[in-house]
């Protein structure tokens, strides 16, 4: 019921957790079953196909309950841990085993973005409107490190190997904070607006991610309906087309990164190209930046109403539907 804040894929496409103003945390399964190995292909396990037309199974494979606040923000583990992070300024620990909540993390304000530490699941990476990123141990249930921003925290990440964390606030920077063992260690930071504005303020920061395959290139979505891709710590393309002034949307890109996906507080979903066609390469995955808006999309009617949440299925759940390896 309500609005949906936020879904998530878990990393081997077998669930999707989705959450919102209804406060409850649902886990749906994809509706599949083991299909029998192709002769001479040296497997006796076959691949994971659906059963019919349908995705999901009717019902949710698990749907958690606790929260006291809306769901702004949920991540999944490498083994099938879940975290749920609400505006009841807590952090939930869910496993897919068990019905009940494993671990409550509490904070001074409302949690809007946690991250798993991408090759130790024993710590993750919250943010908050108290204006702190925090580097938690969830198996000593305590804080490690924290470093106050002195801004509203409103997303956060981690980069591939957990190397680096990265805040992005409701005054428009993006902290880059390399990670010392458990220690925070500032590196630098960027002021996301229009360079060629008067105001010197840029929008809420609502979404971050890192680039699949490069963690040189850094995905920011924002509350000025412009989504960049930065490389390092340089401005490489803006793209325009959605809408994207008040509500945490946030964009993603495809898993080959190929494409950049983004709902909109309009009806529509946004597609954008990632690769230049007009500049031949080897590889053509970001060469020959437009440094002005792109503003060449595809864009579909979702439903009738504010697009939330937009994500691409992870490779395994394609192929779950195509049958193929």
């Amino acid at each position: 019921e309500d609005a949906v804040w936020t879904m998530k894929f878990s990393h081997a496409g077998e669930y999707l957790a989705t959450a919102g103003q209804d406060r409850i945390v649902r886990v749906w399964a994809l509706d599949r079953e083991r299909a029998d190995a192709e002769p001479g292909s040296g497997s006796s396990r076959g691949n994971l196909r659906l059963k019919g037309q349908n995705l999901f199974r009717e019902k949710p494979h698990r749907e958690y309950a606790g929260h006291r606040g809306d769901v702004l923000d949920l991540c999944w583990s490498h083994t099938d841990w879940l975290l749920s992070s609400s505006m009841d300024k807590t952090v939930r620990l869910w496993y897919m085993t068990m019905d009940e909540c494993l671990r409550i993390f509490s904070h001074q304000d409302f949690v809007t973005a946690i991250d798993f530490n991408p090759v130790n699941d024993k710590y993750f990476l919250s943010g908050s409107l108290d204006g702190k990123l925090r580097f938690w141990n969830i198996p000593d249930h305590r804080v490690a490190d924290w470093v106050d921003i002195g801004e509203m925290v409103t997303a956060a990440t981690f980069n591939s190997d957990g190397s680096v964390a990265v805040a992005g606030s409701y005054k428009g920077k993006c902290h880059f904070y390399g990670m010392d063992g458990v220690r925070f260690d500032y590196l630098t930071h960027l002021d996301v607006r229009n360079s060629r504005s008067k105001k010197t303020q840029g929008k809420k920061i609502t979404g971050l991610t890192f680039m699949p395959g490069d963690d040189r290139k850094l995905l920011v979505t924002s509350n000025d309906s412009r989504i960049r891709v930065y490389d390092g710590y340089e401005l490489a393309c803006k793209y325009k087309g959605h809408k994207n002034d008040n509500l945490l949307i946030r964009a993603s890109f495809s898993p080959g990164a190929e494409f950049i996906v983004c709902g909109s507080e309009d009806e529509n979903v946004y597609v954008w190209s990632t690769i230049n066609s007009f500049v031949p390469s080897i590889n053509p995955i970001y060469t020959g930046y437009r440094r002005d808006k792109h503003s060449s999309y595809e864009s579909f009617a979702a439903q009738s109403d504010i697009s939330t949440v937009a994500l691409f299925a992870p490779e395994e759940v394609r192929r779950a539907r195509t049958g193929r390896a």
